[in-house]
């Protein structure tokens, strides 16, 4: 160790973002075994759904066991091969505590129609 403090390997720092795990929520977890009822439901493989979306059977079951998330995106398309509403993902999902808010949190986000209905009874 030199006169200066310890070299750039000896320091210690905090976990890097590359150290923090972050798993999946209950709610990617949630609609990736929906995703899966939908395809059963459907009669499709994990290499059809895949085909179908442009990427591998492996990112499809990575989608199903809510490994990766579903992007808005790849979500509407699911809805279209399955022809469901996007909704079906989130049905029986309840109200859950997100990664970044709580209970209380999720039960005060209203949808924007009842946003909507509110500003109208307003006038």
């Amino acid at each position: 160790m030199s006169k200066r403090g310890p070299s750039v390997v000896e320091r210690k720092r905090g976990p890097s973002v590359v150290e923090r795990k972050r798993g999946p929520s209950v709610v990617d977890k949630h609609v990736g075994a929906r995703s899966r009822v939908a395809r059963l439901e459907a009669g499709k493989s994990q290499t059809q759904v895949g085909e179908a979306l442009g990427v591998t059977f492996q990112q499809v079951q990575k989608y199903e066991r809510g490994t990766n998330r579903i992007s808005a995106g790849v979500l509407y398309e699911m809805s279209q091969l399955f022809d469901l509403p996007v909704q079906f993902f989130f049905d029986d999902l309840g109200v859950v505590a997100g990664r970044r808010g709580s209970r209380e949190n999720a039960r005060s986000i209203r949808s924007p129609a009842s946003a909507a209905r509110r500003m109208a009874s307003r006038s």
